[in-house]
């Protein structure tokens, strides 16, 4: 059963690794922002005029801001609502990054994210192996048995000190 439940972890590892370091995972986020932290519609490092509109988000851009819109290059406006999929299939990009469009208990927003961005370059992948494998039986009673310990001279300091102030 170790050996299944070893190798089921090794898959699991795996599968998160390839999830996290993806063109579009989470190392590839840069940034989040609330359009409401941005009343003048400029977005940190994110090219185009973002402001809510009611029940959409208004971008204007023009065709120096190299953003497309469906594959198509933005030269005006457009209003957009928020991106039901993953940000590979965002509707906006500026070149390879991805501009999801996001709605969170009311708050429009925008994500950033890019696959060449610093925290994916910097990734570097290092075999773990599962919390089983790492600490025996032994030695993990031996932790448990010193929690335990604290726990209990901690409750014995507080109940102490309560007596004395009786």
């Amino acid at each position: 059963m170790t050996t299944d439940a070893s190798d089921e972890w090794k898959r699991w590892h795996e599968r998160r690794v390839a999830t996290v370091s993806a063109p579009y995972g989470p190392l590839a986020l840069t940034g989040t922002y609330w359009l409401e932290d941005y009343p003048d519609g400029q977005l940190p490092d994110v090219p185009g005029s973002w402001t809510a509109a009611g029940d959409a988000v208004l971008l204007t851009a023009t065709g120096a801001n190299r953003l497309t819109v469906d594959g198509r290059p933005l030269d005006g406006e457009v209003r957009l609502t928020a991106d039901p999929g993953p940000a590979s299939a965002a509707r906006v990009a500026c070149g390879e990054r991805r501009i999801v469009v996001l709605l969170r208990e009311g708050a429009w927003g925008v994500r950033d994210f890019d696959p060449v961005a610093g925290t994916r370059r910097a990734f570097r992948h290092r075999g773990h192996a599962p919390r089983s494998a790492l600490v025996g039986a032994g030695a993990l009673h031996a932790v448990r048995h010193r929690a335990a310990q604290r726990a209990g001279v901690q409750r014995g300091r507080a109940g102490t000190r309560a007596r004395s102030r009786r």
